[in-house]
């Protein structure tokens, strides 16, 4: 849900986007934010690289996006 009366523009180190982008009470697991603040979230060290560990995930793509490029080729008849 959406409260209009959160700023989440407020770069502020005590404001409600540090407490999203935070570890503790209060903090988010995701968060969709507009790419305008990208810069400045980095900066802050608002920011931290996602990990999926889903063994063989992938591979599966590969295979997924292999099997994507032959059925292109049939459908083209090559």
């Amino acid at each position: 849900m959406i409260d209009p009366n959160v700023d989440l523009y407020d770069l502020a180190a005590n404001g409600q986007l540090a407490t999203y982008s935070g570890s503790g009470a209060g903090s988010a697991d995701v968060l969709e934010l507009d790419m305008v603040l990208l810069a400045d979230l980095v900066a802050n060290g608002w920011l931290a690289p996602a990990r999926v560990e889903v063994p063989g995930l992938l591979l599966t793509a590969q295979e997924g996006e292999a099997g994507d490029r032959r059925a292109c080729r049939r459908a083209r008849g090559r």
